[in-house]
Parts: C-alpha cells; sequence; structure tokens
C-alpha cells in the first residue's frame, strides 16, 4: 500500500477519545554556556542561563501529542517529577531529576467514570510511583466491564505481570525493555495481546503469541537531533491510530513516522497530524483537496506563504514556465488548481484538452517550480481558493483585479492578488491552431 493511501486513512479517522494513565512530569530546558569556573571551586564550570523552556513530559506530553494528532486526550496523572535538562549549542551536557515522595490514588469511580468516556486507554508508566498495583488493577478492570482496549508503555524494571489486564493489554517498549523482560529464557507474552518493540532507527517490530504473527517496519533515515519523547510519540500515535478503528500493521507505519519527525527536533514536543500527512506524502504533489488542506495548514503553522494559481495547462510552453516560475517566487510554495477535462472541454469547447487531466497534471508535478496540484470540475478555483486560503492569488497580466475569481476572498483576510507577466508570442490555442494547419497542409 502506497503512503498516499496511508495518509488517507489517517485523515479520514473519526475523532477518538483518549485516557492518559500514569505519572506526568515537567521536563524544563536550559540553553546557555560555560562562562567561567567557580571562584569557591575553581574546577566546577558555571552554567549561565539564556533561555527556559518548560513543557508537560511523561504522561503530560502523551495527551499533548495525542491532541496534536486530532484525538481528544483525557488525563489521569499526578506530576510526579521534574526533569530539567541543560543545553550548550544543542548539546544536552546535564541532567537534575526531581521526584515526588509519595503520590495519592485517586478514587475508583472516578477513574471507572473516565474509562467509559473513552474509545482507548494508554498507560504511560514512568515507575514514578502513580500507576501503583491499585491504580493499575482498577484501570484494567474498568476498561475490562466496558471492552476497551488498553496500550501500555511499561515502566523500566517492573514485573510486567503487573499489566496483564483481563481484557488482553497491549504492550509497547523499546528493544532494550524488550530484551530485558525475555531474560535468559523466552517469555510468555500469551498473556498480552500483542507487543509492539520499537528500535530507534531500525524502525519497529509487531508480534504477538499467534504463530506468523510478527511483523517488522523499517524506519526512513532521519537527522537525528534528540530521542527524548519518541517512545510518547509511539504510544500516543497507537492509540489514535487503532482507537480510531485503523489496523495495526497501518498504526505502526504512521507511529513510525509520527517518531522519525519527532527525532528532529528538541525535547517531547508533539507532532501534529498534518506534518505527519506532510511526510507520508513526501513526493507526491497531486493531491485530494482536503489532504491538501490540511497539509498545506502544517505549512503555514511553520510560518510558510503559500501562492495559489490555477489553469487548463493543455500544452506546456515557454510562456507557462515563465509564468509558473514568477507565481512560485511569489511565497514558500506554490499550488496550481489544475482544470479537469471536462471543466477544459466547457470552457475551450470541442476538442480540449488535447491531454488528458491525468498527463497533464503529471507533468505539472514534474516541475521543480510546482509544489502541489490539485483538480477541480468547477467553472472557477473559487472553491479551492476558499478551501487553501493562499497568501497570494497568481493570475496572468492579461488580467485586471477585478477579473480574478476569489480575489475579494483572498484580499479580506490579508492576501494579496499578483499578476504575472506573460511571454509574448506563446499561447496553447495558437500552439493548437498551428499543429492542425501544419498537418492539413502535409496531407494535400
Amino acid at each position: 500500500m502506497g503512503n498516499l493511501d496511508l495518509a488517507t486513512k489517517l485523515m479520514n479517522l473519526p475523532p477518538v477519545r483518549v485516557l492518559v494513565v500514569g505519572d506526568a512530569m515537567t521536563d524544563v530546558d536550559l540553553h546557555g554556556r560555560f562562562e567561567r569556573f567557580a571562584q569557591e571551586s575553581p574546577h566546577v564550570p558555571i552554567f549561565k542561563i539564556n533561555r527556559r523552556e518548560e513543557r508537560p513530559g511523561g504522561a503530560g506530553a502523551v495527551a499533548a501529542m495525542v491532541t496534536a494528532l486530532g484525538g481528544t486526550a483525557s488525563l489521569l496523572a499526578q506530576t510526579t517529577a521534574i526533569k530539567t535538562r541543560r543545553w550548550v549549542d544543542g548539546v544536552m551536557v546535564g541532567r537534575d531529576d526531581s521526584d515526588a515522595l509519595d503520590c495519592s490514588s485517586p478514587p475508583e469511580g472516578v477513574i471507572h467514570d473516565l474509562v467509559s468516556r473513552a474509545d482507548v486507554v494508554l498507560v504511560a508508566d514512568y515507575g514514578k510511583g502513580f500507576c501503583s498495583d491499585r491504580v493499575l488493577s482498577t484501570v484494567f478492570g474498568a476498561a475490562a466491564d466496558e471492552s476497551k482496549l488498553v496500550i501500555v508503555d511499561p515502566a523500566r524494571g517492573k514485573d510486567w505481570r503487573a499489566y496483564a489486564g483481563a481484557g488482553g493489554t497491549v504492550i509497547k517498549c523499546n528493544s532494550i525493555e524488550w530484551s530485558e523482560f525475555i531474560g535468559p529464557h523466552s517469555p510468555n507474552i500469551s498473556i498480552f495481546r500483542k507487543v509492539v518493540i520499537t528500535d530507534g532507527s531500525r524502525g519497529m517490530v509487531l508480534t504477538s503469541h499467534e504463530p506468523g504473527s510478527g511483523s517488522q517496519f523499517a524506519a526512513k533515515r532521519r537527522r537525528g537531533v534528540d530521542v527524548t519523547g519518541c517512545g510518547d510519540m509511539v504510544l500516543a500515535c497507537l492509540g489514535v491510530c487503532v482507537g480510531g478503528g485503523m489496523s495495526w500493521e497501518d498504526a505502526c507505519r504512521v507511529a513510525n513516522c509520527a517518531a522519525g519527525l519527532k527525532v528532529e527536533r528538541r525535547g517531547a514536543v508533539p507532532v501534529s497530524r498534518s506534518e505527519v500527512l506532510g511526510d507520508l506524502c513526501g513526493g507526491e504533489k497531486i493531491l485530494p483537496l482536503n489532504l491538501l488542506v490540511e497539509i498545506v495548514n502544517g505549512r503555514k503553522e511553520c510560518g510558510q506563504e503559500v501562492a495559489f494559481t490555477n489553469g487548463c495547462f493543455d500544452i506546456l510552453h515557454p510562456g507557462h514556465m515563465q509564468y509558473l516560475r514568477e507565481a512560485r517566487a511569489q511565497a514558500d510554495l506554490l499550488i496550481v488548481g489544475l482544470n479537469s477535462d471536462d471543466s477544459v472541454s466547457a470552457l475551450k469547447g470541442t476538442g480540449r484538452p488535447v491531454q488528458t487531466e491525468d498527463a497533464r497534471s503529471a507533468i505539472l508535478a514534474g516541475l521543480q517550480v510546482v509544489d502541489f496540484v490539485v483538480m477541480f470540475n468547477d467553472d472557477t478555483p473559487v472553491r479551492l481558493i476558499e478551501a487553501i486560503k493562499p497568501d497570494v492569488l497568481v493570475k496572468g497580466a492579461d488580467y485586471c483585479r477585478d477579473q480574478v475569481a476569489g480575489a475579494d476572498f483572498v484580499e479580506s483576510y490579508g492576501g494579496r492578488v499578483h499578476l504575472a507577466e506573460l511571454r509574448r508570442g506563446y499561447s496553447t490555442t495558437r500552439l493548437i491552431d498551428e499543429a492542425r494547419m501544419s498537418y492539413s497542409t502535409r496531407g494535400k
């Protein structure tokens, strides 16, 4: 299955309610530099802080990631630790941990109520105290009563039998945790429905106690910056995808992508659904409108500006190339709305288009200056423009501002209209007429 199909499945997931249970933490990043040594201890460098960043960690990070992926997160957790990381020029030079001394368990009625209102339950156990045997047994019991899926990210060194819920728990662990669980003998994994094992740059494995059930999912090569939060991102992604009805195999592929994007940034920061969609569609330029809009919105959130133009582009000529280059120069990416075959026929008459919409879109997508191509069947591209909301609307200088479809709409939110220069002497209609005349003359 191609990644475009997978992106479409992710795009079409229904809203998913996710309950995250576990140790919430506070992640603090201190950015600074070492300037000098302490007077009272000349071998101890002084770390001068230039910038401080704070974000949710642990179960709190998982909840934030669920929200970024389009799910609705509820959090059953206590802040059990503060992790402070010190950074110099993008390199972590130290970490300070402060753990809570004790954790109080929430009432069983509260747990049952939260589980009943969720589609899937995620347990992020960091071994800091909140996921006590009492809390876990209550969560698993409520999930079994409600037939709710539970996915657990286990605490390092904890006896995994504590996670064997009656409903059949799924374990999400890394390869080190898996090796420790296996120990010197083969484990009895029949107490779990499935196990997802992440293995860094090598991807992940999905397995269960059923014979022949193992599947390997390779990871895309990435520019690694920080692995912090990658496991949280996988846990959140599995919850949203499987909770929304996606198969485990597809969910692992999406989670692989999300974790890869996470490793390219520092800290346990969420990766958004639009970013995952964009990565899954990497290299695909011809997209349906709903998928394109989500990807473009993600680009806008990153500060990129969007230019939009439209046309039939029946026979591409140097005039088109100049026009598209000028359109692309107006923003960070260019979207071309392409008239469908029926739309071209309605505009140009019998015998047009010369090339099918599939051929025309493939040619446009092959141009470096074009970032995305989207088809439309209407008389004007106004519906596309209203959905995409481009920063710049581009048409040829043979139009005046008042003739440009969608101009008023684009300018209503601060966008602008750009009339691109046309290269004289080039016309698709003229080329077609000359070709027909030449063919007719040769025939005589």
